[in-house]
C-alpha cells in the first residue's frame, strides 16, 4: 500500500536534507586533511550535532512506518499513535541537542577566526552562555513537565497529570530564532571592517550569513507549533504533526550544513582545478605542442650551460659552436 503524500514527503525531505548534512561534514573533514591541519573543537561538536541530527531523521522514519504518521488518527491504531508519542517525545530533546551543538560549533569557530577582537570574543561567550542555558533549560522541561514520565506519551497513565505544553514547544521556538539571528548577525561588523574588496566582504556575508535558511525553518516550525495548539489538531495529531516534524528535522540538517560552509574552501578549490571540472566548465587549457627539438649532448661538448626553464615555461635549446 503507498503511503499518504505526508508520510512520503516527510521521510523524502529528512533524508534528502540529511545527506546533505552528511557530505557537508565530510567536505569539512577533508577540508582539514588537505591543509593538514588536526580537528579543533568546534570539528568534533560539529560531528555531535550530526549524531543527533541523525535521530531526529531516523526517528520521523520510524514514526512514519511504526507511528502511522501521515493518516488522520481515525485510520491509526491506538498502538500506533503511542508509538508517534513516544517518539515525537524524544525527537523534541533530540533536535534541542542537534541544534545546540551546531550553535556550539559555529561560535567557537568565530572565536578561532575573530577572537582577537575582545568586545567580539566577550559577545561569543555571551551567545555560548545562552546557548548551554537553552539546553539545559529544555531538560528540566523534557524531565518536569509530566509526572509521571510515561504521561508525555500515555495520558491515561496512573496520575498522569502535565503542565501547559504548547508553551515551553512556543518559547523554545521564539527563543532558537533569536539566538540563531544574534550568531548571524555578531561576526558581519568585523566582516565589513577588512580590508579587502567590496565583492569579497559579500561573498564572505553569503558564507557566515547562510544561517537566516535555519532562521527561517525557526519561524515555520513556530508557526507549526502555533496551528498545532487548537484541540481539532490535537485529536488528529498523527496528521497535524507533520509540518512541526518536518521543519523540526530540516533545522538541524541545515544548520549542520551552515556550519560546515566557512571551512571548506580548501575542498571547493581542490574541485575547481580537477580535470573534470575544468572539462565540464570549459577552462581547461590546451596543451600546445612544442616545435623545438631538445639536445641532450654530453657535458664535455656544451660550450655553455643549459639555462634553467622550469619555471617561466619556456623551452630553450641547446646550443653548439661552429668547429673551426
Amino acid at each position: 500500500m503507498a503511503l499518504p503524500s505526508r508520510a512520503a514527503s516527510l521521510v523524502a525531505l529528512c533524508v534528502v536534507f540529511w545527506i546533505l548534512a552528511i557530505a557537508a561534514v565530510i567536505f569539512r573533514l577533508w577540508s582539514r586533511r588537505i591543509k593538514s591541519q588536526r580537528l579543533l573543537w568546534n570539528d568534533y561538536a560539529c560531528l555531535v550535532a550530526l549524531v543527533f541530527t541523525s535521530g531526529v531523521v531516523i526517528c520521523n522514519i520510524v514514526a512514519v512506518a511504526d507511528g502511522g504518521v501521515g493518516y488522520h488518527t481515525k485510520l491509526v491504531s491506538m498502538s500506533e499513535q503511542l508509538v508517534s508519542l513516544k517518539i515525537y517525545t524524544v525527537v523534541w530533546i533530540l533536535q534541542a541537542a542537534a541544534n545546540t551543538f551546531v550553535r556550539l560549533s559555529f561560535l567557537h569557530l568565530l572565536l578561532k577566526i575573530f577572537g582577537i577582537q575582545k568586545w567580539f570574543k566577550s559577545t561569543v561567550w555571551l551567545l555560548t552562555g545562552l546557548t548551554v542555558a537553552y539546553m539545559v533549560g529544555c531538560l528540566i522541561t523534557f524531565f518536569a513537565l509530566c509526572t509521571p514520565f510515561e504521561a508525555n506519551w500515555n495520558p491515561m497513565a496512573p496520575h498522569a497529570h502535565c503542565g501547559n505544553r504548547y508553551l515551553p514547544f512556543l518559547l523554545s521556538a521564539v527563543f532558537n530564532f533569536l539566538l540563531d539571528l544574534a550568531i548571524i548577525i555578531a561576526p558581519m561588523p568585523l566582516l565589513w571592517g577588512l580590508q579587502t574588496s567590496v565583492d569579497k566582504k559579500w561573498a564572505l556575508t553569503i558564507v557566515f550569513g547562510c544561517g537566516t535558511v535555519v532562521c527561517v525553518m525557526t519561524v515555520l516550525r513556530t508557526v507549526a507549533v502555533v496551528d498545532f495548539n487548537p484541540i481539532a489538531a490535537k485529536l488528529d495529531f498523527t496528521y497535524t504533526v507533520y509540518y512541526d516534524a518536518l521543519w523540526s528535522s530540516l533545522e538541524p540538517s541545515l544548520g549542520v550544513v551552515n556550519t560546515c560552509l566557512p571551512v571548506m574552501a580548501p575542498v571547493i578549490q581542490k574541485a575547481s582545478e580537477s580535470t573534470i571540472v575544468a572539462v565540464l566548465l570549459g577552462t581547461r587549457k590546451s596543451r600546445q605542442p612544442s616545435s623545438s627539438r631538445k639536445y641532450n649532448l654530453p657535458k664535455k661538448d656544451r660550450p655553455f650551460d643549459r639555462l634553467s626553464n622550469e619555471e617561466d615555461g619556456y623551452q630553450l635549446n641547446s646550443v653548439r659552436t661552429r668547429s673551426k
